[in-house]
């Protein structure tokens, strides 16, 4: 349960589709860009950029099962991730093709849970991951791309949610057994 668990859950996803698909990588490195990344001359690459996270409000919240009946409560902070899937190839022709095989994958695998989730990272039982296409503006996509080194390419904003964080034990108040009333005499 973790930002990057979801990220690796993700990549390994589309490499082990793509290949099942294809029978070999195309020549494509399947990889979690950062800002730092996009610099230099970029080729051959199909990317996943986390480029903001977020609350997810309808869960804020999240409580957890607890791990013994006599455990405390288990809350975990839920968040919605969105990234962009890029693919940066050496013809457009290519990349067009990437891309529309990646779109494919995540809408064949719009939940990914039990096996599709990275084994390196730690999951509570039953997590699930909903991966879902995200809209965004013109003029948002491209304030992004203005913030980045290469000049704009071709991108695709997806919504990932609900994405826990690691829980966190929380001590329930004890119940109320007894109740003072005070009464103060009325002023004239």
């Amino acid at each position: 349960m973790s930002i990057a668990g979801s990220s690796a859950s993700l990549v390994n996803l589309l490499q082990r589709q793509y290949f099942e698909t294809h029978g070999d990588l195309g020549g494509f490195t399947f990889s979690i860009f950062t800002t730092a990344d996009f610099s230099g001359d970029i080729t051959d690459y199909i990317t996943l950029f986390l480029y903001r996270v977020d609350v997810d409000r309808t869960k804020r919240h999240f409580d957890l099962p607890r791990d013994t009946p006599q455990s405390p409560k288990r809350t975990s902070l839920a968040l919605e991730l969105r990234y962009l899937l890029t693919v940066w190839g050496t013809t457009a022709e290519r990349e067009q093709e990437a891309l529309a095989d990646c779109m494919e994958i995540f809408d064949r695998y719009a939940l990914l849970s039990g096996e599709l989730l990275d084994p390196n990272y730690t999951w509570e039982e039953g997590t699930e991951i909903k991966v879902s296409l995200e809209s965004i503006s013109n003029e948002d996509m491209l304030r992004l791309w203005d913030s980045l080194e290469p000049a704009y390419h071709l991108s695709v904003p997806y919504l990932v949610r609900t994405v826990l964080l690691r829980p966190l034990s929380r001590d329930e108040a004890p119940l109320v057994d007894t109740r003072t009333n005070l009464w103060t005499p009325a002023l004239p």
